[in-house]
């Protein structure tokens, strides 16, 4: 039997925020993950980020109970940002680390 995934409308309420960290051009994409119909947060939701340029060097980590997550020290580029959290249908987006927030 299949089981329905709820469309992870992970309110990518995730704020994509990248900051500048000192004077290395190093960035940092941090954010929250929540339920698009609920609000609820999804603590411990799996956080990928593959760069495009090179698929051997993703990293990983995994929100915190409030739903909040961090990569840090990233170069500037193309990268994939991936989500999942059991019982909800996996997100992808595609991100552009630059001199500028986005």
């Amino acid at each position: 039997m299949f089981e329905a995934k709820k469309n992870v409308g992970l309110t990518l309420l995730m704020v994509v925020l990248l900051t500048i960290s000192g004077w290395a051009q190093s960035y940092t994409v941090k954010g929250l993950i929540r339920d698009a119909d609920t609000a609820r947060f999804l603590g411990k939701t799996s956080i990928k980020l593959t760069p495009v340029a090179d698929t051997t060097k993703a990293r990983s980590t995994s929100a915190d109970d409030k739903g909040a997550f961090a990569i840090v020290e990233l170069a500037p580029g193309n990268y994939v940002l991936s989500f999942s959290y059991t019982g909800y249908q996996a997100q992808n987006r595609n991100i552009t680390i630059s001199n500028a927030n986005i």
